[in-house]
């Protein structure tokens, strides 16, 4: 896990991937979100196949928290999911909600932001490697 602050690393860290942890503190690193989470969405009945994975999409809705670094408070106001529940693991490279990562494992995310009408964010799945 990296942090950067205008293209100046100024952070690192080792998380093991199966159990969320890192070595140095053996216990949830604040790699974690303090966000809250208002609602959880699941639509079962939508599927989509991603990278040979039955996915399903879930949407939640987010309330920041206003103590992060950068202050985003209310900027993202929901996100679109498309998961699967056949793979576990604490650690996503773009989510960090741990009631989303204990669920499911999102495959391809779409953020929407309350602040900018009409802006969507996207990530999507190229490559998954799973050794």
């Amino acid at each position: 896990h990296y942090k950067t602050l205008n293209d100046q690393l100024i952070g690192e860290l080792a998380i093991n991937v199966e159990t969320g942890l890192t070595d140095d503190f053996l216990e949830d690193y604040d790699y974690y979100s303090r966000d809250t989470i208002t609602d959880i969405k699941e639509f079962p009945q939508e599927i989509k196949i991603i990278n040979g994975y039955k996915c399903f999409k879930v949407i939640y809705f987010l309330k920041e928290d206003r103590s992060a670094i950068f202050d985003h408070s209310g900027h993202i106001s929901y996100r679109e999911l498309w998961v699967t529940d056949k793979i576990k693991c604490p650690y996503h490279p773009v989510i960090s909600d741990k009631l989303i990562l204990e669920k499911y494992y999102p495959l391809e995310i779409n953020e929407y932001f309350n602040v900018l009408k009409g802006y969507v964010k996207k990530y999507e799945l190229i490559k998954l490697e799973i050794k």
